[in-house]
């Protein structure tokens, strides 16, 4: 793992897509609202009874995505996610074509391609561009003219925060300037009927890190987030202080029971960072409402804090889980109260109990035991 980045590089804007909404202003609300953004009437209410985290994709003057996937959907969302970083950034009129590197997270970003391949082509399916992941990255680079170094990443549930520690190496090795970083994911059937026949689903509302966990709710949506060098930016704001990252390879769908890869994750990050566990003042849980994940992730985060002492909280509960856009979704609104703590203090005042500091925490766990953790750090 690369040396601490401490406070060279600054993460100095956001963009954010989910079921609450296509701005934190307006996530932020909902949250302290203690809103959800979970219905049970969806457009795989036929397939699936259970809650679903479906986007407005009228927001975006389009129509919902085929129950297959669409990946002209599936770009319409990630260039709305540039676009909005763009205007709050200026990135693509600061940084040359070349300096400029975006690294995605996606889970199913092929699906679309392969039910095409499936349905146009029989006995034998013929490969085609469209199932291929990358395509989606490929095509908004081209819109956006992004000629640097730029990757797409899939460790199930953690892409879109991995996304954030390959674009912070990218620039402390010098391949690039600045990076674009973070996950989204759209629903489609191989998603939803694959978590319903591991029995993962919770039939109601999701309650993760609860007594009363039954399981997650599925969602869609993702987040962008800008890094780039703290001197290219006239008042840094938020820094990305450390990461961790660590594969336990304990079992392909259940983390280590006793939370030891969760543990090693975070503990990495707090030595990346040069941080003591009491020096966090806020946990965003990987929490997905699945007895395995919420069990270890609590007994990850009571070796860190025995005391309990430590403020956490689960966004799935609000926001479900959106796959490979979780983990960015997470980061941004951890971001984001930082940046704009006002019209987080509703949502903060129930850990009223815990002294601030200006260090947050965001898990990101995936299948087959991909861990990963950010610390972020408000500088104001």
């Amino acid at each position: 793992m690369a040396s601490s980045p401490y406070n060279i590089l600054t993460i100095s804007g956001s963009s954010i897509a989910s079921c609450l909404g296509f701005s934190f202003d307006d996530v932020a609300r909902r949250m302290s609202n203690q809103e959800v953004g979970l219905k049970k009437s969806h457009r795989f209410s036929d397939w699936l009874a259970a809650p679903v985290g479906e986007l407005d994709f009228s927001y975006l003057g389009s129509s919902a995505p085929s129950l297959y996937g669409d990946s002209a959907i599936f770009d319409k969302v990630l260039a709305f996610l540039l676009d909005e970083l763009n205007k709050q950034t200026s990135v693509f009129t600061r940084y040359k074509p070349e300096e400029i590197g975006l690294f995605i997270g996606m889970t199913t970003g092929g699906v679309p391609g392969t039910f095409e391949a499936v349905q146009a082509s029989t006995p034998h399916p013929k490969l085609n561009l469209e199932m291929q992941s990358h395509q989606r990255l490929e095509k908004a680079c081209r819109d956006f003219a992004i000629k640097g170094f730029s990757t797409t990443i899939s460790t199930a549930c953690s892409s879109g925060a991995l996304a954030a520690i390959l674009g912070q190496q990218a620039i402390e090795a010098g391949i690039i300037k600045t990076a674009i970083v973070g996950g989204m994911d759209i629903l489609n059937l191989v998603t939803i009927c694959g978590f319903d026949g591991l029995q993962l689903i919770d039939a109601d509302h999701c309650q993760p890190m609860s007594l009363h966990n039954q399981g997650l709710n599925l969602s869609e949506g993702g987040a962008l987030l800008l890094l780039e060098a703290k001197q290219n930016v006239s008042e840094p704001i938020c820094t990305l202080r450390g990461y961790g990252m660590c594969s336990e390879g304990y079992h392909f769908t259940q983390p280590e029971p006793n939370g030891l890869g969760m543990a090693l994750s975070m503990n990495m990050a707090l030595q990346n960072a040069g941080l003591t566990a009491n020096e966090i003042s806020y946990v965003s849980a990987h929490g997905t409402g699945t007895f395995a994940n919420d069990k270890s992730e609590k007994a990850a985060i009571a070796l860190l804090w025995p005391e309990e002492n430590i403020r956490v909280d689960a966004p799935k509960k609000y926001l479900g889980h959106s796959l490979g856009g979780c983990g960015a979704i997470e980061l941004a609104l951890c971001v984001d109260m930082l940046m704009e703590p006002s019209r987080w203090s509703s949502y903060l005042q129930k850990f009223s109990h815990r002294e601030s500091t200006p260090y947050l925490l965001s898990n990101s766990f995936g299948f087959g035991g991909s861990n990963v953790s950010l610390i972020v750090e408000g500088l104001t």
